[in-house]
């Protein structure tokens, strides 16, 4: 096949979405597939694409505010905006159809349903040119009745189908679209290849270690949702329970919570044994996933539904043989194994979740089982390739329903 991937988010920028689309289409391309990538132009874009060989890359201008963003409470007071968002929609419209003639695509697939996918919608209509949205879950619009919420369902309904990153953002999807939805389930993946435990004779896991500490590790945005604050809680009974100084908690990542996480800590009277990193690069992450003994992770759903879509950082951690104890909410069920890969626990619980954290932190041999567990499904079950495998066969299936 010959494929268009759209996404408004595409490295070298920061995120899940950006990294799935990316590995997504370098692995539709390594399957035998003629892949070629639209994103917004942005600093140090070029640069990147050089990077990457044999990928055909198109940077398009940006400039146009998300579909999003508008609601019938402020469309009057954003019409200029509004119109003129509406107007690069169709040159962006326009712009596809010569592509995919010139090129000959047979399909469009949008990593997001905002702004590409209007486009494909657009397009679609004007050539018949079949379209396909990825869904991750949070931007989900749970009312038709919102002027978003009306784009947004327009544009998935008149797609082929919708491809969701777990089942939890699947029945997410068909609660809020329509039962009669045709979708496509096809998970996350991880680079097993580059993910994998780092000898513990480097340099930088002796720095981690030393004076033979024990590290639990958690990494990600510190934001409300991961539930890092029950964690800390979690921490806090490990602490009493183990009475072992050795154990530490190190938290990379940055975000919006940090300093209340910092407070937390130091209300908790653990301070001193936490560490906050902030941000850190994916050399450094694959470092401290081979230095920690646990990672933790525990995810809540919010009152206002936002939630785990899946949870790519269980994935990077098990590459590295690294056992887990993940909240259970969300799409983190599909990530996570419960009993193999790691233990599931209740994300609201803290003595919960220090009862699975005391558990693998007393257990050794079951740890590293589990650990083991988690890398033996990563390579099997969750390399890019099968997550380009299954989108392509769900591609193939859709495509033959119609036929």
């Amino acid at each position: 096949m010959r494929i268009l991937c759209c996404s408004p988010d595409y490295k070298p920028s920061i995120g899940g979405i950006a990294e799935f689309t990316h590995q997504t289409s370098l692995a539709l391309q390594t399957l035998g597939h003629d892949v070629f990538v639209a994103a917004p132009d942005s600093d140090g874009a070029r640069e990147f694409d050089a990077t990457v060989g044999g990928l055909s890359t198109f940077r398009i201008g940006g400039g146009i505010v998300p579909l999003s963003q508008f609601s019938y409470l402020n469309v009057a007071t954003k019409l200029p905006t509004f119109f003129a968002t509406r107007r690069a929609i169709m040159d962006l419209e326009k712009w596809m159809a010569r592509f995919v003639e010139k090129h000959g695509v047979d399909v469009v697939l949008c990593f997001h349903w905002d702004i590409f996918g209007a486009a494909a919608r657009r397009l679609r209509a004007q050539a018949g040119i079949p379209y396909y949205i990825v869904c991750y879950g949070k931007e989900i619009l749970g009312s038709g009745a919102s002027l978003a919420g009306r784009m947004q369902h327009g544009i998935l309904r008149e797609a082929a189908a919708a491809i969701t990153i777990s089942q939890y953002t699947r029945r997410r999807l068909l609660k809020a679209v329509g039962e009669d939805l045709n979708t496509i389930v096809s998970f996350c993946g991880v680079d097993a290849a580059r993910f994998q435990r780092v000898s513990q004779a480097d340099e930088c896991i002796s720095r981690y270690r030393h004076d033979g500490h024990r590290i639990v590790l958690t990494l990600g945005r510190l934001v409300e949702r991961k539930g890092i604050d029950r964690s800390l809680d979690a921490f806090r009974i490990c602490v009493d329970t183990l009475r072992d100084p050795s154990i530490e908690y190190w938290i990379a990542g940055d975000g919006p919570d940090r300093e209340r996480l910092q407070a937390h800590a130091a209300q908790l009277g653990v301070g001193d044994r936490v560490r906050f990193l902030g941000a850190v690069s994916d050399e450094e992450k694959i470092r401290l996933y081979s230095a920690a003994d646990l990672f933790v992770t525990t995810s809540r759903e919010l009152s206002d539904g936002d939630a785990e879509g899946f949870g790519i950082v269980f994935l990077e951690a098990n590459a590295c043989e690294l056992p887990v104890v993940a909240g259970r909410s969300g799409g983190v069920e599909d990530a996570v194994q419960d009993g193999v890969t790691g233990l599931l626990v209740d994300p609201n619980d803290a003595a919960g979740i220090a009862e699975a954290m005391i558990t693998l932190l007393s257990d050794r041999p079951r740890a590293q089982a589990m650990g083991r567990a988690g890398r033996a499904r990563a390579m099997t079950e969750f390399s890019w390739e099968q997550v380009a495998s299954r989108i392509v066969h769900g591609l193939r299936d859709q495509r033959g329903r119609r036929t």
